[in-house]
C-alpha cells in the first residue's frame, strides 16, 4: 500500500499539517461522480470545516489541470482523508483508509 496517495505537508490553520489531494483521493477510490459535486457534498454532508479539515487553493498559473482556469485544489487532512475513504464503503475505500491509519 506504500504510496498509494502522495502525502504532502500543508499549512492548515497557521500549523505544519501532513495532507492529501482531495482530487488523487478521489481517482484512487473510484468514485463514480465528478470530483467537484462529490467534494461539495460530502464537505456538507459530514460538515468539514474549511482551514481546520482541508484547504482549497487555485491551480499554479500554467498547469495543465483539467476543469479550465476556475478549478480548485482541495488539500484535506489524513482524519478527513479517512472519513471520506471510509463512508464511500468499498474495497478501495477499505484501503486508503489503512494506509493513511499507516501514515498516522
Amino acid at each position: 500500500m506504500k504510496g498509494l496517495i502522495p502525502l504532502a505537508q500543508r499549512f492548515i490553520a497557521g500549523t505544519s499539517t501532513r495532507t492529501v489531494s482531495a482530487r488523487k483521493l478521489h481517482e484512487v477510490l473510484g468514485v463514480g461522480r465528478d470530483f467537484t459535486n462529490w467534494i461539495r457534498s460530502r464537505i456538507q454532508q459530514y460538515g468539514f470545516v474549511e482551514n481546520q479539515d482541508f484547504i482549497v487553493c487555485s491551480p499554479k498559473r500554467g498547469s495543465k489541470q483539467r476543469g479550465g482556469h476556475n478549478a480548485k485544489e482541495h488539500y484535506v487532512t489524513l482524519d478527513m482523508a479517512k472519513e471520506l475513504a471510509m463512508v464511500e464503503r468499498s474495497d478501495k475505500g477499505r484501503e486508503a483508509r489503512r494506509y493513511f491509519i499507516e501514515c498516522e
